[in-house]
């Protein structure tokens, strides 16, 4: 079955993505049905039971418009990461791992700041 938006409540608000079909594209982004089955898969287990896919798709699409906000502001977090790496006496490679056994990049971690810290200027 396709993504339907998750309004259905069979199957406890979860639908089964048979496939990667495309689910829309922001800011020339494409998010497909494998990103959404990613997005829940990567969530706290007692999480996982009250997220359904429309929810996880709206994840998406809200980090992908902030992401291109954090790119307009040039907001710089390398100072912040480097303060983080010092009190937790970690190296990048170390942190680098343990983001990787959590299932996220270093990458997808320093946008997850960006985008803390530009809602933290704006609100």
């Amino acid at each position: 079955m396709a993504f339907t938006g998750g309004n259905d409540n069979s199957n406890n608000n979860k639908n089964v993505i048979a496939s990667n079909k495309v689910l829309g594209v922001v800011n020339g982004k494409v998010i497909t049905s494998n990103d959404v089955k990613k997005e829940i898969d990567r969530l706290p287990a007692q999480l996982k039971q009250t997220v359904d896919e429309k929810a996880a798709l709206n994840q998406i699409i809200d980090r992908t418009l902030l992401e291109k906000e954090t790119l307009k502001e040039n907001i710089n977090i390398q100072g912040e990461i480097d303060k983080l790496l010092l009190k937790n006496n970690l190296t990048i490679d170390q942190l680098t791992t343990n983001l990787e056994n959590q299932g996220f990049t270093l990458e997808e971690f320093k946008t997850q700041l960006k985008i803390l810290f530009f809602l933290n200027k704006t609100l």
